[in-house]
């Protein structure tokens, strides 16, 4: 292995310790006397039953100065699988599953004698390749640590305090365990944590980007899971070093490396077994790191660095898991072919400076020991000395504080941070974290008239996130508001407007009662208000009356007034275009919540408002086709000047990734519509990932238009003429992640019925509004049953087909005919626990509708509706007369779910007995490897390949930083062989991550609802559906909770694919794997 290594002349890599002195090595860390601690496993992957464990931590020394190491210690054994370690003077803290503890040695023999619990037990079900790892000790007192991935803990530290850890994060505690807090939010499976000499910290990620610069407070992306209200902090570098496995990280500053070597980020990469190398640039308050050439390459694909560390001799020490098999889910985890005994431990260094002595590890914290001493050096100290006292001062626990002492601090960095917002350095990072922690509500003013003159973007960042701590306290909160729009303190150098408006823009990310009130309060008062502000407004006083249950507080009744105030005069002209927004208030407030004359009278107007138009708008309602992934309203010029709605990506996010696709239409001679939005930034080439199609039954692409990069809508014309198909769908597909002119939108269309009809947002109302006693009778005269048929299927909660029916029972039968073929269609869901109520009449005729519907289309549907029917009692009631009946054959029923709602009596034994009958329907290897086999490779395309990952991929999965983040990103995937990754694409549920498992939910009407759980607290549940979607689930809705061994990827994906475009995608990303092993 030694000899395959690569490294620029100069330097030497020599053997420091390896198997069978140490076992599999996780993670590293030196102490003061110039000792190597190691966390050593056998037992990686798998857990150990409790007090089963055989794993170490070790204590290597290299007694007689030769480079490697000659004495092992054992200082604690019988752990389970220790990962992050950190020595102290009388002992150390090590993660082992589940807890931290702290061992202590209190004989000096190097031997743990005793143990206590800091905190845990965290949690590790879900995962046991990141964990908590790389702990380190800040000059603060505080010990930092990054939390992996997929994980959930909640953690209470010995004061009582809580914080929760959901996935990637970065917490610190106190080493006694008294306290412990969050330091930020986000990342993947941050693995590896070092420090610049300013204090800064930087991880490297295992699943995201390889290095994040750290901002206290900050959020940073993940899988699926929002920004804190603030925005993600800023990120600090884009490429991704052809790989998503980075592990462990070491700023070297130290002086043995050549000058062209020093101020380098030097991380593992254990999926292409190298030491990626990246140099820190500074630009004011921002950092990035720009790509350099790989510092180390090895020969042998065995070589893993998991952790790198500086040691004594200021060489590189590099902790090598060496394993044939890296990947945690790639492979499963049980094969034959992990290695779990052999590890080493290699030492890098430059020959020319290399030194045998060992000087002290130790940080010069003995200069600030006092509170003079902070206060001196914050006054008079270099700019890195007087960084470091505002750092010690903002944290450090060890120092107590006097009222004149605290004065002078705070007077100190408001004046020296007034005069670098001009010139902002990474000091003024300490300086805005220490005004943050320590401020006042003068403090907040400052801040926030720093933050209107601001314009680098990561001081800004953290100008925010410091004034939202100081708002957090609803005093300085109080005290901030009644200066700004009470008594309008003067600012100078910006207008008192500009603070105001760096104010209201931070108080939404609050997230306390008093925040919300005052924003929803402030922006109702405004005559100026910007409709944009109201629509924010609106959209945070819904979430919040959503998620509390304590209607009788001031602050909810104050919130839920203001916010039904905002909607009556921001809808007054446009209810039925911003039904969507008033639906989403209605069904949020909880019916304890309407209380007081104020309220009530607020949410009446509304409710006649709403009821007035109604009666208008439904008049002459056409029918219209039905949407799967129905866009929201947003509104655009058109070439005319004109503003239209259209339905649009733009309301979901700019990094919203997904599609809308009409239900079959008959395809017109002609069809035109209006197009807006973009594909990347204008200066940048068109990234053609935004779009519009037309599709065949069977997915075919027929056309194809582009938006225009623009914000004014064009009209696109399309000749049809020649197509023969008969029904065709139509397709909108943003596919573009990026933060920015990553939008489309579109409407008008020549065909009436593809125009989004207002009868779907209108019948929402009617079932939102019911709770205001208002006569719908009238309404519901005027409503034509066949206008209504393709909005009923998308309501969300009963009574709404019931409702329908009452008013139309002449036409029940056509409703539930409806129903039944909307359920049959491709691309279309019904939830028919939505509708089942034995007093309706439609409901009673859903079985011979179906059974009409059914002898009318191919028995190659029936699935379909089995498995929509299958989620209910009463679904699987109906299911079981129409297999009796002879509608539904045993072999039409399609794959068995793995949880279907709970049945019993005749019902169980006639679905019983035909499941019995049918015949796996599962696709075999050996079908995939003769349909592989028979691929006419040469006629493989890349571009039709990089065409179909965009289309069918990458609405999901993210490549070279492309793409959407709820499944795994594929940059590490793309280095398997053809044959594995046709396996993956054509039987996905075979290797599946549990990370991205399908999650099966009964709920408490009997439902199941099932997708990937992205996110999970005391109060709800966070899935993301097969088609993008995530939804909210209230915990105590919940029956029954089952995890399938199945992936959200669709089985069938491959039978969409003709076999050139399989042969196509195959290559495409096969070729691009051997790109990135080319860097």
């Amino acid at each position: 292995e030694q000899a395959g290594f690569h490294l620029p002349p100069g330097f030497s890599i020599d053997l420091f310790a390896s198997e069978p002195m140490i076992a599999k090595p996780l993670n590293m860390a030196w102490d003061k006397k110039g000792r190597l601690w190691v966390t050593s496993t056998t037992e990686y992957p798998y857990p150990a039953k409790d007090g089963n464990g055989k794993d170490q931590v070790l204590v290597l020394e290299d007694t007689d100065g030769d480079g490697s190491a000659d004495k092992r210690t054992v200082f604690a054994d019988g752990l389970n699988i220790p990962m992050g370690l950190l020595p102290l003077q009388d002992g150390a803290i090590v993660f082992s599953i589940p807890n931290l503890v702290r061992y202590y040695d209190d004989d000096g023999d190097l031997r743990a004698d005793r143990q206590e619990v800091l905190l845990g037990p965290f949690d590790t079900s879900r995962d046991t390749h990141g964990m908590v790892n790389a702990l380190r000790r800040g000059d603060d007192g505080w010990v930092y640590a990054c939390h992996g991935f997929n994980n959930r803990s909640t953690i209470t530290d010995k004061s009582g305090d809580s914080i929760y850890l959901e996935s990637g994060n970065v917490f610190r505690f106190t080493p006694d365990g008294q306290h412990v807090e969050l330091y930020t939010r986000g990342q993947v499976n941050p693995f590896g944590m070092t420090r610049d000499a300013w204090g800064r910290w930087y991880t490297a990620d295992c699943h995201s980007k390889p290095l994040t610069a750290l901002l206290a407070g900050g959020c940073y992306q993940s899988f699926s899971r929002p920004h804190d209200g603030l925005g993600f902090a800023p990120e600090m570098m884009q490429h991704l070093h052809g790989s998503t496995a980075i592990s462990g990280v070491h700023l070297y500053d130290q002086s043995q490396f050549p000058a062209a070597y020093r101020n380098r980020f030097y991380s593992g990469n254990v999926m292409t077994s190298r030491i990626n190398c990246n140099r820190l640039l500074r630009s004011g308050a921002t950092v990035t790191a720009a790509e350099a050439a790989d510092f180390l390459t090895s020969d042998d694909p065995w070589f893993r660095p998991v952790d790198i560390q500086v040691g004594p001799d200021e060489s590189l020490y590099v902790a090598d898991f060496y394993n044939k098999i890296i990947g945690h889910y790639e492979v499963p985890l049980d094969h034959p072919g992990r290695d779990r005994t052999s590890g080493r431990i290699w030492r890098i260094s430059y020959a020319e400076n290399t030194t045998r002595q060992s000087p002290s590890l130790q940080h010069d914290t003995d200069d600030l020991s006092t509170v003079e001493d902070l206060v001196d050096a914050a006054q008079n100290g270099s700019p890195l000395v007087s960084a470091r006292a505002y750092r010690l001062a903002a944290h450090a626990p060890r120092f107590r504080f006097g009222e004149h002492d605290w004065a002078v601090l705070l007077r100190l960095a408001t004046e020296q941070l007034a005069t670098s917002i001009e010139s902002p350095s990474a000091k003024s990072l300490l300086l805005v974290e220490f005004l943050g922690t320590h401020g006042e509500a003068e403090t907040a003013i400052d801040l926030l008239e720093s933050v209107s003159k601001c314009e680098d973007r990561t001081l800004r960042q953290a100008l925010r996130i410091a004034a939202r701590d100081l708002l957090q306290n609803d005093e300085i909160l109080a005290e901030t508001h009644s200066n700004l729009f009470v008594s309008g303190r003067s600012v100078s150098g910006r207008s008192l407007e500009d603070v105001r408006s760096a104010y209201l823009a931070i108080l939404p990310a609050i997230g306390s009662g008093k925040a919300t009130a005052q924003y929803v309060s402030t922006i109702n008062a405004r005559s100026d208000a910007s409709p944009a502000a109201q629509e924010q407004a609106i959209e945070l006083a819904l979430n919040w009356l959503s998620n509390r249950r304590d209607p009788g507080s001031g602050d909810n009744d104050s919130i839920l007034r203001d916010c039904l105030s905002l909607i009556a005069v921001r809808y007054s002209d446009s209810i039925v275009d911003e039904a969507d927004a008033i639906v989403k208030l209605l069904r949020s407030i909880h019916p304890a919540h309407v209380q007081g004359d104020k309220v009530r009278a607020a949410h009446a107007k509304i409710a006649k408002q709403v009821n007035g138009k109604l009666a208008n708008q439904l008049k002459e309602s056409p029918a219209t086709v039905y949407w799967n992934g129905d866009w929201p309203q947003g509104k655009r010029r058109n070439a005319s000047g004109i503003e239209q709605f259209y339905q649009s990506s733009f309301p979901l996010g700019e990094k919203f990734v997904g599609k809308a696709t009409s239900q079959a239409f008959a395809v017109p001679k002609e069809l035109s519509f209006e197009l807006v939005g973009h594909n990347g930034p204008p200066s940048e080439p068109d990234q053609q990932l935004n779009f519009v199609r037309l599709v065949d039954s069977n997915g075919s692409e027929l056309i194809r238009a582009y938006p225009p990069r623009s914000d004014i809508a064009k009209r696109v014309v399309w000749d049809l003429s020649s197509i023969d198909e008969k029904m065709v769908h139509f397709e909108a597909i943003d596919g573009d992640s990026a933060g920015a002119y990553a939008w489309i939108a579109f409407g008008s269309f020549s065909l009436a019925e593809l125009n989004r009809n207002a009868s779907l947002r209108l019948v929402k109302l009617l079932q939102a509004l019911a709770n205001s006693n208002v006569d719908y009778s009238k309404t519901l005269d005027r409503i034509s049953s066949r206008s209504l048929y393709a909005a009923a299927v998308q309501l969300p909660r009963e009574p709404q087909l019931a409702i329908l029916a009452g008013a139309l029972k002449q036409d029940g039968q056509i409703v539930s005919a409806e129903l039944v073929r909307f359920a049959l269609a491709e691309k279309v869901d019904v939830d028919f626990a939505r509708y089942w109520n034995s007093e309706s009449e439609t409901v009673a005729m859903l079985i011979p509708a179906a059974k009409g519907v059914l002898r009318s289309v191919e028995t190659t549907r029936h699935p379909k509706l089995s498995r929509l029917l299958l989620a209910t009692s009463r679904g699987c009631e109906l299911l079981a007369q129409l297999v009796a009946d002879g509608v539904i054959g045993p072999l039409s029923l399609g794959e068995r779910p793995e949880l279907i709602a709970p049945v019993s009596g005749t019902t169980k034994e006639v679905l019983s007995a035909a499941f019995a009958e049918q015949q796996s329907v599962s696709a075999s290897s050996g079908s995939i490897e003769a349909r592989v086999a028979n691929l006419d490779w040469e006629s493989a395309q890349n571009t039709v390949g990089e065409s179909v990952f965009k289309q069918k991929c990458a609405v999901c999965h993210q490549l070279g930083g492309e793409g959407a983040l709820i499944g795994p990103q594929l940059d590490g995937a793309i280095k398997r062989s053809r044959g594995r990754l046709a396996e993956d694409i054509m039987l996905p549920n075979l290797n599946v991550d549990r990370a991205f498992r399908t999650t099966l939910l009964l709920l408490d009407d009997g439902s199941v609802v099932s997708g990937m759980l992205v996110g999970e607290d005391e109060r709800a549940l966070s899935i993301v559906k097969a088609d993008g979607k995530r939804v909210e689930i209230a915990a105590e809705r919940v029956d029954e909770r089952r995890e399938s061994k199945s992936s959200l990827m669709p089985t069938g994906l491959a039978d969409d694919l003709t076999d050139q475009q399989l042969a196509s995608l195959l290559t495409y990303l096969t070729w691009l794997g051997r790109q990135g092993d080319k860097k």
